[in-house]
């Protein structure tokens, strides 16, 4: 996930036995009263940690434990750019891009798409890849895409059955990524703008465009608890976290909540079981990680910039980080040989590695993992009473069974 966070650094902190203290964190979500059968108080933050056999929060401590051919990207031009991979040098950003996810001049663009925002019956307008997206706020009326080689395409809102293929690859094939210019009916819940990011499954666009996944349902099933509507942005992740990071009134999820971030926004959650993030190396390495200090020594491990994994890492003091902008860059890289480990959920692995025909098998997990949890961060001006509301709503979500429900519809393992 790109610009997923902050630096962060990591403090051991010795948790009460049987974690039943509730945060203290005024900032935070009042937290319920519940616990599993090991006495962690999920709706406080705390859960089970097998490896140190104790209830934490992973924003206070690490839970981290121990288990028991050539793929495309070899071709890296002087720039480090992997042309099999559709990446070339853009001067002007001075990085690598794809120039169908980001056009390597965008101003124009841009501009243009302003335009269309002042129109009648335009709902959103958005740029992605070569194309201007604009959707009408009329039924039916669907988008209209226009390209940089002034071309228009219409696609109504029709069933799948009776969609052009062009539409259908405008609206569902595109690998481009979506920047929203305005939202012309964006609700806000409550005074909140809800935004997101681009993460399968948790959350994503459908293909109407239409944000879904895990994650996704959890926030809308809030809304519903609270009589409350709002559209919600799906946006690059460096864009979404700067919004939520200045305001006013930003609701950003999934974010992993670690102990630098936490000052820095209002908290409602978890959203999520606990993740593992596993150390994974190619499947014919004799690689075998038992601490921390053999990771560091196991040369070049791929982590994604500003990612909560990278700034684990660098936090504990590695210095053998190789630092990628994106998930699929770092798994290309740990296939052709360029890095040793790449730090990963097995979700995030199944669903690139079947997206972009990668072998998922040539990998293995190397032994140590992290976990972490989502939650919704607010941006700081959000009144603290409105963070209590969406906390009770996920509380009796999770108390009358419409979580788990959700949880067992995506089958995300824990």
């Amino acid at each position: 996930m790109k610009k997923l966070f902050l630096p962060v650094i990591l403090i051991i902190a010795i948790v009460f036995l049987g974690c039943t203290q509730q945060s203290q964190n005024p900032s935070g979500p009042m937290p319920g009263s519940g616990s599993d059968e090991h006495g962690c108080i999920g709706s406080a933050g705390y859960f089970w940690c097998e490896a140190k056999q104790k209830c934490l929060r992973p924003w206070e401590e690490l839970c981290i434990s121990t288990g028991p051919g050539q793929m495309p990207g070899s071709d890296r031009d002087e720039h480090g750019c992997i042309g099999s991979a559709g990446y070339s040098w853009c001067e002007t950003k001075q990085k690598c891009l794809r120039t169908w996810e980001e056009p390597c001049t965008s101003g124009d663009r841009e501009a243009k798409a302003e335009t269309y925002c002042s129109k009648p019956d335009v709902s959103q307008v958005s740029t992605c890849g070569p194309y201007i997206k604009v959707v009408s706020m009329l039924i039916g009326g669907g988008s209209t895409f226009y390209s940089d080689d002034g071309n228009e395409t219409r696609c109504p809102v029709v069933g799948p059955d009776a969609m052009s293929e062009e539409c259908r690859l405008l609206l569902t094939g595109s690998n481009c990524i979506e920047k929203i210019i305005c939202d012309n009916t964006q609700a806000r819940a409550g005074g909140i703008q809800i935004i997101t990011e681009e993460h399968k499954p948790y959350n994503f666009a459908d293909e109407n465009g239409i944000a879904t996944g895990q994650s996704t349902e959890i926030v809308r099933e809030i809304l519903k608890r609270l009589n409350q509507s709002a559209g919600i942005g799906i946006l690059p992740w460096e864009e979404a976290y700067e919004k939520a990071l200045t305001g006013p009134g930003i609701a950003l999820y999934s974010t992993t909540r670690t102990r630098d971030r936490n000052a820095l926004f209002k908290w409602a959650g978890p959203i999520s079981n606990p993740e593992r993030e596993d150390f994974y190396a190619r499947k014919d390495s004799s690689l075998k990680l038992n601490v921390l200090e053999d990771a560091k020594k196991a040369g070049k491990i791929c982590v994604i910039m500003d990612d909560s994994r990278e700034q684990i890492l660098s936090g504990n003091g590695f210095t053998n980080l190789d630092v990628s902008n994106n998930d699929l860059d770092c798994i290309q890289k740990l296939a052709d040989g360029s890095v040793d480990l790449w730090v990963g959920n097995k979700v995030i692995l199944d669903e690139i590695t079947k997206e972009n025909g990668i072998d998922a098998n040539q990998f293995k997990p190397a032994g140590l993992y992290i976990i972490s949890e989502f939650y919704i961060a607010f941006s700081s001006d959000v009144n603290s009473g409105t963070i209590v509301e969406w906390q009770s709503a996920l509380d009796s979500m999770k108390q009358d069974g419409a979580y788990e429900d959700i949880l067992a519809k995506y089958s995300i393992g824990n």
